[in-house]
């Protein structure tokens, strides 16, 4: 039976903050736990509902995750752990883990997410870093078993260091599925010495924990000599000492290529790959065993069938897939487009709670600074008109009272009107808010809009005439509440621009509620005119809050601050393609370039205000 006490995993294999991420939500408020009752004793109808969650779960996140808009997902559940086709778009997910009675429902639940998004990285990373034009070379690759199970194993490791680099908060799914694959390979017995080479391979990148165990179950294996004839007792110390050649070669290929082996780049990938392979003699590869596809970690049967169920068919499978993809395209347009209409006209439903967070001084990034720095020059610059066409004054002069004008003390004579009088003209007067997306699929994105809110900062806060608002948002850290991150504020007089160096990529985005929120706190000022920009990456996705109702109520908000007189523009950081769903104006961020693009639509607004004072 499954002990999970027994397993002695390392504490933090993919390197990622996690008190960070736990302090923002609970480890069992991220875990399958969190959307399933297991303490349901009726075992069948509970595999049924996790079977669902995770074929709804799969068909939500492909999208999200892929960056790929049409899905083709197989759900078996003859198999366990998963594949995803490099040349056709196919991804098969095995759901046979929820068969296995030795195994926790929860634990084999959790272990099938973090397959789905393991082969969603695969789209992710794997194909958009080899290019959909380099079908060839894919294939030569993968042609050679043993080099595909060579490039599995170093390409798993990359994609999984690269999504938790992306996504932090599914580490807690892949740590339970290592869990399982600890337990399997805990177990697993060497049955080909003459696959030990791509199995040394395979503990030492993604189960080090059982390396050493490994080494030992070999060292026990070559030990043993096989009853056999003489002359297949010959054979087997050659066979035996090809192994250990073989893998002497490869333990110290690791050692002296170490940086090259553990690169995220795909290419340094594919030539370990090439090299590794070069190191095995022919005579290995011929014996080796050929596994017909890739699989996450393992794709290991218990010996005894007895330990599996069958309560689960691929006729159920199909029917639940059925109902999700029906469910995706027609529920997310009628009950969660009704939900959010609602909440238009009741401001309650999703998120109910604004909690707005002060923040304390940051450490100064010096490097952000500097690319700040830069292009807040050319913002200023290109902003400076507004100065320039309301510093000028009204003057009368000659005039029999007033201020003495001191050019006429030496002017004519007999001229008794040395007084004149000076009139300030009407100053402009404007708010402008920033709005800075801190969700989890910012992590990549997050320093270079830093750059653009700090640069954007820099240029504006010396303008006595402009009331500068400043906020982060992010949502689902607590329940139905969106938070807001104070970092600028001129008129509650919160003016260290040092606060936004401990911005960083949170947990989920509501986009809608949180642009609704600044629009209120801008809206409290008595400045005459209010832009508000909106730094994002695209899409809104928050719990129950994402797809096509989502965009339209984003869309919402902008519209009902829009006629409120409020300019809003969004700097979009990626998937730009997606705007024109909220926003009616947008820019796309372009390495820096962003203001010149932002600058035609903002100038085009000043201008117009200002010819009216």
């Amino acid at each position: 039976m499954f002990k999970e006490e027994l397993i002695t995993l390392e504490d933090n294999f993919y390197k990622v903050n996690k008190e960070k991420l736990l302090c923002f939500k609970d480890k069992k408020d991220r875990l399958a736990g969190n959307f399933i009752d297991f303490s349901n004793k009726d075992v069948k109808s509970l595999k049924t509902e996790c079977a669902t969650f995770l074929i709804n779960t799969a068909i939500n996140l492909f999208e999200f995750l892929t960056e790929e808009k049409i899905s083709n997902i197989i759900f078996d559940v003859r198999k366990t752990g998963g594949s995803c086709d490099l040349i056709e778009n196919r991804i098969i997910i095995g759901l046979k883990f929820l068969e296995y009675k030795e195994i926790p429902l929860e634990l084999a639940t959790n272990s099938i997410l973090a397959t789905i998004k393991h082969e969603f990285y695969h789209k992710r990373f794997t194909i958009k870093d080899w290019g959909s034009s380099n079908k060839k070379q894919i294939i030569e690759t993968l042609s050679c078993p043993i080099r595909k199970d060579i490039f599995n194993i170093l390409e798993d490791r990359r994609i999984e260091e690269l999504g938790c680099k992306d996504f932090p908060g599914y580490v807690f799914h892949f740590e339970e599925s290592r869990k399982l694959a600890f337990y399997f390979l805990k177990k697993k017995e060497i049955l080909n010495f003459a696959n030990i080479p791509v199995d040394y391979l395979m503990y030492f990148f993604l189960m080090p924990e059982l390396l050493q165990d490994y080494e030992k179950k070999i060292n026990n294996w070559l030990l043993e000599v096989p009853f056999a004839t003489p002359d297949e007792v010959k054979s087997y110390e050659v066979l035996k000492n090809l192994v250990i050649d073989t893998l002497n070669k490869i333990k110290f290929y690791l050692k002296e290529n170490y940086n090259l082996v553990f690169s995220n780049n795909l290419y340094d990938i594919r030539l370990c790959t090439y090299q590794i392979e070069a190191l095995i003699p022919q005579e290995l590869k011929d014996l080796m065993t050929k596994k017909k596809e890739e699989t996450y970690f393992i794709d290991f049967e218990l010996e005894n069938s007895d330990n599996v169920s069958k309560d689960l068919d691929t006729k159920d499978i199909n029917e639940i897939l059925k109902n999700s993809l029906k469910l995706k395209k027609e529920e997310k347009e009628s009950k969660k487009e009704n939900k959010l209409e609602k909440i238009e006209n009741d401001s309650t439903g999703l998120f109910d709670f604004f909690s707005i967070n002060s923040v304390e001084s940051g450490t100064v990034d010096y490097n952000l600074l500097k690319n700040s720095e830069e292009i807040s020059k050319n913002i200023f610059q290109n902003l400076g008109f507004l100065d320039s066409k309301f510093s000028r004054k009204i003057e009368e002069y000659e005039l029999s009272e007033g201020d003495l004008d001191e050019s006429e003390l030496y002017g004519f004579s007999f001229n008794k009107d040395l007084f004149e009088s000076v009139e300030d003209l009407p100053q402009y007067s404007l708010d402008f808010g920033i709005l800075l997306d801190e969700s989890g699929s910012m992590v990549t994105r997050i320093f270079e809009a830093k750059v653009a809110v700090l640069a954007l900062i820099l240029a504006l806060k010396e303008n006595k005439n402009i009331n500068l608002f400043v906020y982060g948002h992010t949502a689902d850290i607590k329940p139905k509440t969106v938070e807001l991150y104070e970092y600028y504020n001129s008129e509650k007089n919160i003016t260290d621009y040092t606060t936004l160096f401990n911005a960083y990529a949170k947990s989920n985005n509501a986009d809608g509620y949180a642009i609704q929120k600044i629009g209120e706190i801008m809206s409290k000022s008595n400045k005459l005119e209010k832009v508000l920009i909106v730094i994002s990456d695209g899409a809104p996705n928050a719990k129950k809050y994402f797809g096509d109702s989502a965009y339209r109520h984003v869309k919402s908000q902008v519209e009902k601050l829009e006629k409120k007189g409020f300019l809003v523009i969004q700097i979009c950081m990626d998937n730009i393609s997606e705007s024109p769903k909220m926003f009616n104006k947008f820019v796309p961020y372009n390495k820096g370039e962003f203001f010149d693009s932002l600058k035609n639509i903002l100038l085009e607004k000043l201008i117009a205000f200002s010819n009216q004072v």
